[in-house]
């Protein structure tokens, strides 16, 4: 990989070995294999689009489409990345607002922003909308029981009760889950840190 390309939107699959990103310039979707230092063209994604997110089982990717001859019509859409089939899962007559997509842990639905209006969430199917808050990069908790959202801060909203909680003011943004489960050694669970916001409500 020793050519010159704008790349964005970095996402690592699930076991590790393989990035997906957006060449900017090529206008898709690429995957580079860590070990082998290739990558391979896997599906075009139009202009000012790409914001690619794996799949839980590392089979799919789901990532934002722009038509090339209807700029103002964006889709998220979803590649099989080993048989190539195309899925189209919800389209708009917007362009470029359907962004940031999360897969939840078991890969039965997908979180999405639709910039203006907050973050939606719908089945691998494409049915099932429905909007879950006003906020942006939805990103769900291990147990998928939760979503971190960020908003004038970073809040977690409870999928159940849907019920909201801030955690930080302003100012804080891409925030992620960490779970502790995911480590070969388990933490004390005293050693683990938590965030401002929630020192400041002590």
């Amino acid at each position: 990989m020793k050519d010159v390309a704008y790349r964005e939107f970095p996402t690592w699959s699930p076991d590790g070995k393989k990035l997906a990103y957006h060449r900017a310039l090529s206008e898709a979707i690429y995957i580079a294999d860590i070990d082998e230092r290739t990558a391979a063209h896997v599906v075009s994604s139009g202009r000012i689009a790409g914001f690619p997110a794996w799949s839980p089982d590392g089979s799919e990717i789901v990532f934002t489409y722009r038509f090339p001859h209807n700029i103002g019509r964006t889709a998220l859409r979803i590649i099989n990345v080993n048989t190539h089939e195309e899925t189209t899962l919800f389209e708009v007559d917007e362009p470029a607002t359907l962004i940031h997509a999360a897969w939840s842990p078991d890969g039965s639905k997908i979180a999405f922003l639709w910039s203006q209006k907050g973050v939606y969430v719908l089945d691998r199917d494409g049915s099932g909308l429905k909007k879950l808050v006003t906020g942006s990069s939805p990103a769900w908790s291990p147990l998928g029981n939760k979503m971190l959202y960020i908003s004038d801060g970073i809040f977690t909203f409870d999928l159940g009760s849907r019920k909201s909680k801030q955690l930080t003011g302003d100012g804080n943004y891409d925030a992620d889950w960490f779970d502790p489960a995911a480590l070969s050694v388990q933490p004390d669970a005293n050693l683990l840190t938590t965030t401002w916001g929630q020192l400041k409500q002590k």
